[in-house]
């Protein structure tokens, strides 16, 4: 099966700040494309939470540090 580009567009819950992710994927697994943009996420200092993600500017402060 060939690889496909999953692209993703994301909006953080608390303002309207976005990323736009693709992760390169070889099969139709919803749940290893979902792994790897959370993780391309937090690398760029995002939040993925399971109700959506948080950009860097309210991260801290959802996942309860001083902010």
């Amino acid at each position: 099966m060939p690889d496909r580009l999953r692209e993703r567009h994301i909006v953080c819950l608390s303002c309207t700040a976005t990323i736009d992710v693709g992760v390169l994927v070889g099969d139709r697994r919803e749940t290893f494309t979902v792994q790897a943009v959370d993780e391309l996420l937090v690398d760029y200092g995002w939040f993925p939470t399971t109700r959506g993600s948080y950009c860097p500017r309210h991260a801290r402060s959802v996942r309860g540090g001083a902010g």
